[in-house]
């Protein structure tokens, strides 16, 4: 026996405009510029039909007739839903039809998929700089006699569609004109859901720059997660304790300090270190250094 959605929700044969129906799930293409689902995903998904069913319609747009006269559909939004259905057994699926050209489809399309949980920031940016290019298209940033100026290119209008702040649209709008180089190597880092990080990146000059950025965040990402696990197992720091105040000597550290800053190859090579190349140099190079420089250095560095 077959599943629907809604059996009070018959397929309609003619095209009246936007409207809720059953639709076969057979006769919906879901194209290749959609995005593309792991079985993980799917079958989460269809855990979630199976104990509630499908809760949101998805969005599909008429794509003339089949080879026996009945209706087709794009998938406009929704179709990890329809892969999820079709885990399940359902042979219907309840679907919100949308008539009209091609840049309101796609603008609904948007709407509708820029909010859902398992986008990351990223994702998010990459929606919205299509929706601006296309109300850019249309018009909706042209600036109006007492209103809106040009430079603001259609946000403060996104943001009010959108349900969002002016400030969030704009750093979506930064993140998304970064290039598609900057967003890979984004996404290799696995920075893709981290808004700061991406914003800090954007603030690089050029490509060269920003893939650099990311390659340090990346470095300090990777640097600050094996320091978490180190303490989560009680493994000890390789760095020694501060020294307390009266161990201090002021004009001493300001000697160290100047040598510090004359040395920017050493700098330069301490920022790209991570954590545990750190700790070895501090151990194997400066604490051997300064025990063969210094009768007491024991005393206050700390033995081995």
């Amino acid at each position: 026996m077959s599943k629907s959605i809604n059996e009070r929700r018959p397929e309609k044969s003619n095209d009246d405009g936007p409207h809720l129906r059953n639709i076969p799930i057979n006769r919906i293409v879901i194209g290749k510029d959609h995005r593309s689902h792991d079985a993980d995903a799917i079958n989460d998904m269809a855990v979630s039909i199976r104990e509630v069913g499908v809760i949101n319609p998805v969005i599909v747009t008429h794509a003339g007739k089949n080879d026996d006269g009945k209706s087709q559909y794009d998938c406009v939004s929704g179709g990890l839903r329809i892969h999820g259905a079709k885990e399940v057994g359902y042979t219907e699926i309840s679907a919100i039809v949308l008539k009209g050209d091609e840049n309101y489809i796609q603008l609904c399309g948007i709407a509708a998929d820029l909010f859902r949980d398992d986008l990351t920031v990223l994702q998010q940016a990459e929606f919205l700089k299509d929706w601006l290019a296309i109300t850019h298209k249309k018009g909706w940033q042209s600036a109006k006699p007492g209103g809106l100026q040009p430079h603001d290119k259609g946000l403060s209008k996104a943001a009010k569609v959108l349900k969002l702040s002016r400030r969030m649209v704009g750093r979506l709008e930064t993140i998304g004109d970064l290039s598609a180089e900057v967003k890979a190597a984004i996404k290799d880092a696995k920075l893709d859901n981290s808004q700061k990080s991406m914003l800090a990146i954007a603030k690089e000059g050029t490509d060269e720059k920003q893939v650099k950025k990311v390659e340090e965040l990346r470095r300090h990402k990777n640097a600050k997660k094996e320091g978490s696990e180190r303490k989560k197992s009680g493994s000890p720091s390789l760095v020694p304790e501060e020294s307390s105040n009266t161990d201090l000597n002021d004009a001493d550290f300001e000697k160290l300090k100047a040598a510090w800053e004359k040395s920017p190859e050493f700098i330069t090579a301490w920022k790209d270190a991570l954590l545990p190349t750190r700790e070895r140099f501090i151990k194997q190079i400066l604490r051997r250094s300064i025990r063969e420089n210094t009768p007491q250095a024991d005393k206050a560095v700390g033995h081995d």
